[in-house]
């Protein structure tokens, strides 16, 4: 692999901090920088890169503390000082053959979230200290560990980041006129598509703003919606972006708020210590990587709680969201992005009032830009009341 780039250090910024434009004085400034600056003779081509992982940084171990040892006491049994056998027979240590959490005296458990110091005055000896876990495997998880709070992290900005896009897309369709209702709306993911096989307003601003369940139960065929929509919806939680944003929080408190609180812990005295002591997989707040995928919910059994809660793959209207968010939004009209139809052919009542007033010029059409429609109570407006 090989990169170019230019050198600018070797001319004086002319007081400027940074190259990027915030106005049109800057912009000559900057320009004129750029141009001193490929004739500077100090200036040159770099010909070698040497690319170090951040966690071989000796500046970032300091800060991280992966140079700081994660010691702890060292235990073991009673060794009789003749025959170097243990004193008590029913003492357990890490030297003992078959040893583990379950049955270990002296020593350290280290199943649980934390590790848990197991010393008996009787039974253990103090030998000195040790190092809970060798420091290129610390690097290890340290690395594992930020990779998967990096994969979360993006997770959750994509499900934000698809609301507000569904949010925007309920709005835009509320405001359409009446007029518009069976037109057909433009397919962003297969612009080629055959008008005929596209939806039209009225379904999709019912398909995103109830959900299919709600109506394959309550079908809605006037353009209004029902007065009663609003106790019918309160079984099912409200409208579907309530409902997403419901599924968003309730992730974030049960999984995302659980892992990262587990996975930053302080461990011996080393603080946040846990992103090295453990990989996320031994961490039980963390480990359900279902949680971690686009397309799964938080769910808890209502009848025993927390203990059966998991992440499952959604189903029912969640199921298919995606794929009209990314299809119809933002909701333009199939022929105004395909400009088969003009102003002239546009047909909205105008009311008998407005009919007498004089005729201006219509504006000239612009892209992705409804119309003013008819005064007239809109949907949205049903909703805002």
């Amino acid at each position: 692999m090989s990169l170019r780039a230019a050198n600018v250090g070797g001319v004086s910024m002319g007081g400027q901090s940074s190259l990027v434009v915030k106005s049109i004085e800057e912009f000559d400034i900057i320009n004129e920088i750029a141009f001193r600056s490929m004739q500077d003779p100090l200036a040159g081509v770099v010909k070698t890169v040497e690319l170090v992982p951040w966690i071989n940084n000796g500046a970032f171990q300091v800060n991280a503390k992966v140079n700081v040892p994660l010691t702890r006491n060292k235990y073991n049994c009673y060794l009789d000082a003749v025959t170097n056998q243990k004193l008590y027979a029913d003492c357990v240590d890490m030297n003992d053959a078959g040893a583990n959490d379950e049955n270990l005296t002296c020593g350290w458990v280290t199943s649980g979230p934390l590790p848990v110091e197991k010393y008996n005055e009787t039974l253990c000896d103090k030998t000195g200290e040790e190092d809970a876990v060798n420091m290129e495997v610390r690097k290890f998880n340290l690395i594992a560990n930020s990779e998967y709070l990096a994969t979360i992290d993006s997770m959750i900005r994509q499900e934000t980041h698809a609301l507000n896009v569904h949010m925007n897309c309920v709005t835009r369709l509320l405001d359409y006129h009446e007029s518009y209702r069976d037109e057909k709306l433009y397919d962003h993911r297969h612009p080629t598509e055959n008008p005929v096989n596209l939806p039209t307003v009225f379904e999709i601003r019912n398909r995103l703003t109830f959900g299919d369940s709600y109506l394959a139960v309550t079908p809605l065929t006037e353009f209004a919606f029902p007065l009663n929509f609003t106790t019918l919806l309160r079984d099912r939680g409200g409208l579907l972006h309530e409902r997403k944003a419901k599924a968003i929080n309730r992730k974030l408190k049960k999984f995302v708020s659980r892992c990262y609180t587990a996975i930053q812990r302080e461990v011996h005295s080393v603080r946040q210590g846990m992103m090295q002591y453990k990989h996320w997989t031994g961490i039980p707040h963390c480990r359900n990587i279902k949680c971690s995928f686009l397309g799964y919910e938080w769910l808890e059994d209502p009848t025993t709680g927390p203990p059966t809660a998991d992440c499952t793959l959604v189903t029912d209207d969640f199921l298919v969201l995606d794929g009209l968010l990314q299809s119809y939004c933002p909701a333009d009209l199939h022929k105004w992005v395909m400009k088969t139809e003009t102003w002239d052919s546009l047909s909205i009542n105008i009311p008998q009032a407005d009919a007498e007033k004089p005729v201006l010029d219509p504006p000239t059409p612009v892209k992705g830009v409804v119309p003013a429609p008819t005064p007239a109570p809109s949907a949205r407006a049903q909703l805002d009341n």
